[in-house]
């Protein structure tokens, strides 16, 4: 019998952030003019920085899944993958990651 997930409620986090070092959200231009901008940020219209969710959701799983000691190192990619175990509390949460398929 199939586990159904129904959302029982939001939970709502009001806050600042303040920007202690450089901030790097997504990939770069396919190109790079001389005197451009390798990676331009989203501003509102009161020139705000606009940090996405999902970049938000990423780090705040990132660092869960360092504090549960929840991810493994690949020798091959040199790089920690996220737990896909779908068991635990933080796969319940953000729903587990196919390591298979990160490149």
């Amino acid at each position: 019998m199939e586990n159904k997930i129904t959302l029982k409620g939001k939970i709502i986090i009001n806050g600042y952030i303040q920007l202690l070092t450089g901030m790097h959200i997504g990939g770069t231009k396919e190109t790079l003019k001389i005197g451009g901008t390798d990676n331009p940020v989203i501003k509102d219209v009161f020139g705000n920085v606009l940090i996405p969710g999902s970049s938000l959701k990423g780090k705040i799983r990132s660092l869960l899944e360092v504090k549960e000691g929840k991810y493994s190192f690949d020798n091959k990619r040199n790089a920690y993958l996220p737990c896909d175990c779908g068991n635990c509390d933080i796969c319940r949460i953000f729903s587990p990651h196919d390591s298979k398929n990160i490149k």
